[in-house]
């Protein structure tokens, strides 16, 4: 079964010019660099009439799943996946 994967999943137009052709879209990539590329994807994909959340409301929703995650123990780079010698994201950060 075909499916888009990694880098060609980068942005929308890629997604809606291969997802006739494929069985699935692997967005785990390119969601990590940009978690605003899932805003709107249940309009899309779904026909959801509902507006998308603007980008404040994907950060501060973010911000609030990373406070709960830290809150167990969990380490903020395992959610934003960031390399060890990189500090969190200010716009997460500055929201904890």
């Amino acid at each position: 079964v075909p499916a888009l994967l990694g880098e060609d999943a980068a942005d929308w137009d890629a997604i809606e010019r291969e997802l006739p052709f494929v069985a699935g879209v692997m967005l785990g990539r390119a969601a990590y660099h940009d978690p605003y590329l899932l805003a709107d994807v249940d309009a899309r994909l779904f026909g959801d009439a509902r507006p998308a959340p603007s980008r404040e409301q994907v950060v501060e929703a973010l911000a609030a799943y990373a406070s709960a995650q830290l809150a167990r123990g969990t380490s903020l780079r395992a959610i934003v996946r960031l390399p060890a010698s990189e500090p969190p994201p200010i716009a997460i950060m500055s929201r904890l």
